[in-house]
Formats: C-alpha cells, sequence, structure tokens
C-alpha cells in the first residue's frame, strides 16, 4: 500500500516538474491559507502562454488531495497580446489593453458592471465570441475610438443602455449576435467598413440598430423585432427598427423591422420607422428588406412609418436679395402661386420703393432672379392678406384703404402681367387681416374688424 502511494506522489511530482519545465520559471508560487475548499492555488499563468497557446484566464490548483485542477478567480484586464478563455462567469468589468487578444468566453456571462468589456482605443486585431453580457450599466460591449480589424461573434447583450457601442472603428465583424431588452441595441458611430450579419435586435427600447455619421457599413440578414417594447415615452418619441442619420454608402440587405412600436405616444412630432433615413444621409440602400406592424398609440395623431426617408435644410442661402435702395419699410405678407412661379408681395412703404403696395414677381429658378411683373390698387394703402385662388388665376386681398374696398378679388392676366378688379365687397369695413380660399376654388373666407353686418368673419361665393 505503501509503495502504491509513492509511486503515485513520485508521478504526480514527474508531471509537475515537467509543468515547471515547460513555463518560465518566474511563475510563482501562490498559496491561499484563506481558501475553506481546500483547493490552493499553486501557479499563476501571469497572462503568459499556457495549452496549446491558451493564457487561461484562471489559476491552476492543486486541492488537499493531490489532484489538479483550474479555478477562476475575479479579473479586471486582459494587458498582453494572446489567446484567453473564460473558465466561469465573471461580475467585473473585463478591460482589453492589448493588441492581437482573442477572448473566448465559451459560454459564460459578464455582468454587474459598469460596461461590461471594453476594448481600449487604438487596438487593432481583437475579438470576442461565444458569450453573454448581461446586466451592466452602461454598454454591454465598448469599441473605443481608432480601433480596427474588430471581431465581435457569438455574443449575446441584454440590460444595458446600448448592448455594443461601437465608436470611430474601422474594419470590423459583428456576426451572430443578439441584442436585447437595452436602450439601443447596436451603435455605430463614425465607424468604416463594419460588416453586422445574422444578427438580431429584440424589444430595446429606442434602436435596434442606430448608424450614426458612418459610411459603407453593410448590414446583412439582420433582424429588428417588437423596437419600443416598455417604451412609456407620451411625446417627442424615436424609436426605430434601423436607423442611418448623416452618413453615407450604407447598405441593408435582406434585413428584417417588425413590430416597430410605441404604443403610448400620442403627439404628431414623434417619429416611429421599422427603417429611418435621417438627415443628411446619402447613396445608402435598402435591398430586399421588410418593414411590417409598425404601430402606435389608436388615439394619437402618431404617424408610424414602414421606411421614413427624412430630409433637411443643411443650409439656407439668399438667392435673390431684397428689394435694393429705397425698399419697404417691411413686408406685410407674401404668397407663392400654385405652381411656385410668381410670388405675390404686400409690404408698408413698397409704394415708395416699386409704385404700388402690392406687386407680383416672377421667379426664374434658372438665374435666380425676381422680376416685378406688375402693380395693382394705383393707391397707397395696406395690404393685409393675400391668397391665390387654387387655380392660379385669382387672387383675393385684404387690407386697409384699398380702393374702395378693404376686400378685392383681382385676375391675373400671365400673357399681359397684370391684375384686373372684378369683384369687391364690405364696402367701408375698418379692415381685413386673412383670406383664404376653398379647395375648389368656389368662395374665399374673409376675416377682420367689424365687418358688414357686424361679423368679423365672412365666406363669399365667387
Amino acid at each position: 500500500m505503501f509503495r502504491v502511494n509513492s509511486a503515485v506522489i513520485r508521478i504526480r511530482l514527474l508531471f509537475l516538474s515537467l509543468v515547471f519545465f515547460q513555463l518560465s520559471n518566474a511563475i510563482p508560487f501562490l498559496r491561499d491559507e484563506k481558501n475553506d475548499t481546500g483547493i490552493v492555488p499553486v501557479l499563476d499563468t501571469m497572462g503568459m502562454q499556457w495549452r496549446d497557446d491558451l493564457s487561461y484566464l484562471t489559476y491552476l490548483c492543486m486541492d488537499e488531495l493531490g489532484q489538479l485542477s483550474f479555478r477562476t478567480y475575479p479579473f479586471t484586464s486582459i494587458s498582453m497580446p494572446g489567446s484567453y478563455q473564460l473558465a466561469g462567469d465573471v461580475s467585473n468589468q473585463i478591460t482589453i489593453s492589448a493588441s492581437n487578444v482573442s477572448l473566448d468566453m465559451q459560454g459564460h456571462t459578464v455582468s454587474g458592471g459598469t460596461s461590461g468589456i471594453v476594448i481600449n482605443s487604438g487596438l487593432n486585431n481583437v475579438t470576442i465570441k461565444n458569450g453573454v453580457v448581461d446586466s451592466v450599466s452602461s454598454n454591454g460591449i465598448q469599441v473605443g475610438a481608432g480601433c480596427s480589424n474588430i471581431t465581435i461573434k457569438d455574443v449575446q447583450v441584454k440590460n444595458a443602455i446600448r448592448g455594443i457601442n461601437v465608436n470611430q472603428v474601422t474594419n470590423g465583424l459583428i456576426k451572430n449576435c443578439d441584442f436585447n431588452v437595452s436602450t439601443t441595441g447596436l451603435l455605430l458611430d463614425a465607424c468604416r467598413n463594419i460588416t453586422v450579419h445574422n444578427c438580431t435586435a429584440r424589444a430595446n427600447t429606442h434602436a435596434g440598430y442606430d448608424v450614426l455619421s458612418s459610411t459603407t457599413c453593410s448590414f446583412i440578414e439582420c433582424s429588428a423585432l417588437s423596437t419600443g417594447q416598455g417604451n412609456s415615452t407620451l411625446y417627442g418619441n424615436t424609436v426605430f427598427g434601423f436607423v442611418s442619420a448623416n452618413g453615407n454608402g450604407n447598405i441593408f440587405e435582406r434585413c428584417i423591422a417588425n413590430s416597430t412600436q410605441a404604443l403610448s405616444t400620442t403627439d404628431s412630432n414623434s417619429l416611429i420607422a421599422g427603417f429611418a433615413l435621417r438627415g443628411s444621409e446619402g447613396c445608402t440602400k435598402i435591398i430586399d428588406s421588410e418593414s411590417a406592424n409598425s404601430q402606435t398609440n389608436v388615439n394619437g395623431f402618431t404617424v408610424p412609418y414602414g421606411i421614413l426617408l427624412e430630409g433637411t435644410l443643411d443650409s439656407v442661402q439668399s438667392i435673390t436679395g431684397d428689394f435694393g435702395s429705397g425698399g419697404p419699410e417691411y413686408v406685410w405678407k407674401v404668397a407663392w402661386s400654385p405652381d411656385g412661379q410668381y410670388v405675390a408681395v404686400s409690404a408698408l412703404g413698397l409704394a415708395d420703393a416699386l409704385g404700388n403696395q402690392l406687386q407680383i414677381f416672377q421667379f426664374d429658378r434658372v438665374a435666380r432672379t425676381l422680376t416685378s411683373i406688375t402693380a395693382a390698387l394705383g393707391i397707397v394703402g395696406e395690404v393685409y392678406a393675400i391668397a391665390w385662388s387654387p387655380d392660379g388665376n385669382y387672387i383675393a386681398v385684404g387690407g386697409v384703404s384699398l380702393p374702395g374696398n378693404v376686400f378685392q378679388v383681382f385676375k391675373f392676366n400671365r400673357a399681359t402681367g397684370t391684375l384686373t378688379s372684378i369683384a369687391g365687397a364690405l364696402g367701408t369695413a375698418p379692415s381685413i387681416f386673412s383670406v383664404n380660399w376653398s379647395p375648389d376654388g368656389q368662395y374665399v373666407a374673409a376675416g377682420g374688424e367689424l365687418l358688414t353686418g357686424g361679423n368679423e368673419f365672412q365666406v363669399f361665393q365667387f
């Protein structure tokens, strides 16, 4: 019995000697006197290569019976290149501060930190795969500015502010990942050449995939499901399955946005859409994709879109100038003709500059000029209201001290550029402040001060 035990002990000592021979003799022995389990750590790999070029984020341990095993210890950083594996769940943030790192989570969970896993700025060739990031207070996975060649695959991120936050990264792959129950599933901010393939964003409250100021990023066979679930915002809400803003050349191909929702939102200014291209986004394609079942509160005024293409003005430029020297003191009213070729203008002091209180200008879109083509009324008065008929052949005006009446209708002759008074009403009522045509052009409504008969508002049949 003694001989057998001695042989076993000699074999174990020989095995440990081989282990020590293969590792640097700088690796220290560690003893844990407070360990109640009987598992005593004897070697710390210190980030060095271990077993087929894998640096385990664990300690090699010997229990009280002399059996070798691995025991996971909490850790916070990876600071040397190499291939790493998790041997158990981790309840703190992991920070990667070296390039050429591969972290295989082996199905384990990282949770409890500010962010789950952080890739520091300026790194390259970093891979994270095969695990779960859950219940963090900021980003599930955060990739810092200036990184390149980043791969994240087979990872599930949930219960975060942003599931994966990728900022100013060039060249990357995000594949077979799930982003669930966060505020935003995936955020690409100022990125270039990122491919997102076969990923699913589910029940994120504001956006499944948010792409900001990014170029040539591709989303292939991705899904955004039930985006907006749990969103209780009443006004000023934005919920998008896929949204790309102020970028260029991005592609959404064979993607699905289903059941984008804002069931508490009732205002008309909120934006709810399966797909949305916003701001200065240009040259972006949505190919062979589907958006269905977008919905908002049935008692409100919010319009749910399948695909929203939003245009904005990035600058405003004056193209015609003003009335020149001796111009009006200020303009009362301007009104475009229905075809956009003419604009009617009335102003205080316009008689001094152009001869009359009411002028019609022709707008040359090519030369970008306004040319006065007609004058009317012939006396100094104040024109407060102008309205073109739906067919553009008549102009109704209202004001104070007009020739004979405070409300008149003029026929506009496009060939000769003249206005001819054809109707007047209301007699000597003090003033008219607003006029408007009915959509069919058969009636004109006028409102002002002390109209004929004592009313402030009347409708006239034309």
